[in-house]
């Protein structure tokens, strides 16, 4: 599950602010805040742009997989734009498991 109350909280953008920004609902972010959603590859997109870490995208267990997963895809340790994208991608798999 997304931690939007966690990103919100470390990075004191308050919940309308980040509304804005991503250009959804309140519904849809409240239920992105609930777990009852999950947001589209594109929202994830813009949340790291806003500054949302891979670990609040996916969750510390998730994150740690994905990274032993990429890392032994990739054989290494200095991730690239499109590794960084399949570690996304990786998360986003992982999550619709759930």
């Amino acid at each position: 599950m997304v931690e939007i109350c966690g990103f919100l909280a470390r990075t004191g953008i308050s919940g309308v602010d980040l509304q804005k920004k991503l250009d959804v609902s309140s519904g849809l972010l409240s239920n992105y805040k609930a777990g009852k959603a999950n947001p589209s590859y594109s929202m994830l997109l813009k949340l790291l742009q806003e500054g949302m870490t891979i670990e609040e995208m996916f969750g510390h267990e998730i994150w740690e997989q994905v990274k032993k997963q990429v890392a032994l895809e990739q054989n290494s340790l200095n991730l690239s734009d499109e590794e960084c994208r399949k570690i996304v991608e990786h998360g986003l798999s992982m999550l619709r498991r759930k």
